[in-house]
């Protein structure tokens, strides 16, 4: 593992000092070797099948560490880039030290950066912490669903209502031709549960038992069933059905059967502290990232148009292939967000300062805090890792290191515990959780369109 140090020289310009073991020289040694062993012709072996030893013997160590240097030096900097969490604006000058180079290397490399932000004092920001909500509804949700599984189905006697249960008959056309494989018999389905696709479900609330309706559907070009890609269909459906669930009274019995608790007590508890934990789990990350918001915010400082550009590209390539994997170009995605090239493109470029902004203030905050990642502290983090999985720590980090992880694992701890010194000193600030009612009229608002959600739901049945 390699081993970074980082000198300031001016506000902005770093040099980083990186020391390359003996291990992680030897390794890139025998991949050179290798490689050297198909391109060299040497009496007495097959081209193309010179052994590693022949080629050091014909060479001689010193050509053979100048040839990994020249093949190996570019990923060694951005190894050590990415592990002191360095942006450089511009290409490096390296320098290589000349001395003795049997126990590995050492080199540095003089880097522009952007100029350093200036921070504000901590105990200044006041950042908004959610308080925890009442988790009583959550409880009763819960244990509605964990419920049903002992309830028993009755007739609803009245019409439709979202969270019934429903039973219902359909079968789909395109030009009056019935298509196969978009048609069920008494199918069942819980109304506000997405089985069914929306425009069915909002067609059969407010609907009685033996209802028939038409219900026109516009699919989509790219609808994985192609009978019915970019088709205009109709769903012609029976309610034979509307139920709804005849609930138990919780008692020690009723746990017994619903659960692994032998009391209703316990199951309450056991829900509620499952509850409890995932919100305060939300409560700190939203306060986490609240607090390097203002961070952000706050700090003094202009981003780097070069670093800008490079991420904008990032977070265009990264939409790009998120889109394929549903299925969707960036046409399609801009068409059924109602938008144009140039909105998205402004819009990454605004995501990109803040990304960059968020960054370079938290490793403005790491270096003025002193705060760095030992061997120790990285081993460690992989060992935690391990426990989960059932893998020693010594073969987690072992893949860790092999799979050329390192460096990478390194640079997001020390984001990681940058924002556990931030947290630990700013001023929270109180506030109510929105509702989701509230969260999801505010991601309208904004014009939200994710992309999970431009992508069509396939017909049930």
């Amino acid at each position: 593992m390699m081993k970074t140090t980082i000198e300031r020289l001016d506000d902005t310009k770093l040099r980083l000092d990186v020391e390359v073991p003996e291990d992680v020289l030897k390794d890139a040694m025998q991949a050179t070797l290798a490689y050297m062993g198909t391109q060299l012709n040497i009496p007495g072996f097959r081209p193309g099948k010179v052994p590693p030893q022949a080629v050091m013997a014909r060479l001689g160590r010193d050509a053979v560490v100048d040839e990994t240097i020249r093949v190996h030096l570019d990923d060694w900097y951005r190894a050590a880039v990415i592990s002191s969490g360095v942006r450089p604006v511009a290409q490096p000058e390296i320098d290589m030290d000349e001395g003795d180079r049997a126990d590995g290397l050492k080199f540095s490399a003089t880097v522009e950066v952007a100029p350093k932000p200036k921070l504000p004092e901590l105990s200044t920001l006041e950042v908004d912490k959610p308080n925890l909500p009442d988790t009583q509804k959550y409880v009763d949700q819960v244990l509605e669903a964990t419920l049903r599984g002992a309830g028993e189905l009755k007739d609803a006697g009245r019409p439709a209502e979202e969270g019934d249960e429903v039973v219902v008959d359909f079968n789909c056309t395109v030009d009056g031709e019935t298509i196969s494989g978009a048609s069920a018999t008494g199918y069942q389905a819980r109304l506000g549960d997405g089985r069914l696709l929306a425009e069915l479900e909002q067609a059969i609330v407010g609907q009685e038992a033996g209802a028939t309706l038409d219900v026109p559907v516009v699919f989509p070009d790219d609808h994985p069933m192609p009978q019915l890609a970019g088709s205009d269909a109709t769903f012609h459906l029976t309610v034979k059905q509307v139920q709804v669930v005849d609930l138990p009274e919780l008692t020690d019995e009723v746990a017994k059967k619903v659960s692994e608790f032998p009391t209703a007590a316990a199951l309450q508890d056991d829900i509620r502290g499952s509850i409890t934990g995932r919100l305060e789990e939300e409560v700190a990350g939203i306060f986490r990232g609240n607090a390097v918001a203002a961070l952000a915010k706050a700090a003094d400082f202009v981003e780097p148009a070069a670093l800008v550009q490079g991420r904008q590209q990032e977070l265009y390539q990264g939409l790009k292939q998120q889109l394929e994997q549903a299925g969707l170009s960036i046409e399609q995605y801009l068409d059924r967000a109602g938008r144009d090239t140039d909105s998205l493109f402004a819009e990454l470029e605004e995501s990109a300062r803040d990304d960059l902004r968020r960054e370079l203030s938290l490793l403005a905050l790491a270096e003025d805090a002193s705060i760095e990642v030992s061997e120790e502290d990285l081993r460690r983090e992989v060992a935690e890792h391990a426990e989960h999985t059932g893998q020693s720590p010594d073969d987690a980090m072992r893949q860790v290191l092999t799979s050329g992880r390192a460096d990478l694992l390194r640079g997001e701890l020390l984001i990681q515990r940058t924002i556990d010194h931030l947290v630990a000193n700013v001023k929270p600030k109180a506030v109510d959780l929105p509702s989701p009612e509230e969260a999801a009229a505010q991601a309208a608002a904004n014009n939200e369109v994710p992309v999970e959600d431009a992508v069509e739901e396939p017909v049930e049945g």
